[in-house]
């Protein structure tokens, strides 16, 4: 095994260990995009995400790896950063509850489907989601850095930007489109 794959693995299995004592599976699924089960439309592909547990039972990371280690590590610790977000009961993961309207994600996701919000909340809920991202994805880069994983930071740094800016275009044009920044 070389440094590259014993340091990815070792980071796995921090993650695994630190999860299971937090009620949440990892799940490594071997897939280019996955379906989110915690997205309203199930039908909406992602690489990654990460759901909290409630009471019905454990929470989950799950995680496509069918795609260049980079890639899907970079996105195993963007949610594993979601999951200490959930777990240290952050300001930016419980922002995201917008009182009467929900879910902050998911306010963004009916707005673009066509339903009708108070400015006040369209604003607060792109706000929240945006904060969120950019914590986890701070969050990811530090683990990055601290475990020497694979993957180069400048590249994720230029991708976390990127999905920033597609927030700040989707506000102004109601529209999702992964813009890249050059």
């Amino acid at each position: 095994m070389n440094l590259k794959e014993k340091r990815t693995k070792d980071f796995v299995n921090h993650v695994r260990r630190t999860a299971r004592l937090c009620n949440v599976r990892v799940v490594l699924r071997k897939a280019k995009k996955i379906d989110c089960y915690g997205c309203k439309d199930k039908k909406e592909q992602v690489h990654g995400f990460f759901e909290a547990p409630d009471e019905h039972g454990s929470g989950a990371i799950v995680v496509a790896v069918n795609r260049p280690r980079s890639k899907w590590v970079g996105c195993l610790a963007h949610e594993f950063g979601h999951m200490c977000q959930w777990f240290f009961n952050q300001k930016v993961w419980y922002d995201c509850d917008i009182p009467k309207y929900g879910d902050a994600a998911e306010v963004i996701h009916d707005w673009e489907k066509g339903k009708e919000f108070p400015d006040n909340i369209l604003e607060r809920a792109f706000s929240a989601v945006r904060r969120i991202e950019q914590d986890a994805d701070q969050k990811a880069m530090m683990y990055i850095e601290e475990w020497k994983l694979p993957v180069d930071l400048h590249i994720y740094r230029v991708e976390s930007d990127n999905y920033d800016y597609s927030y700040m275009m989707m506000y102004d044009n109601r529209k999702w489109k992964f813009m890249r920044k050059k």
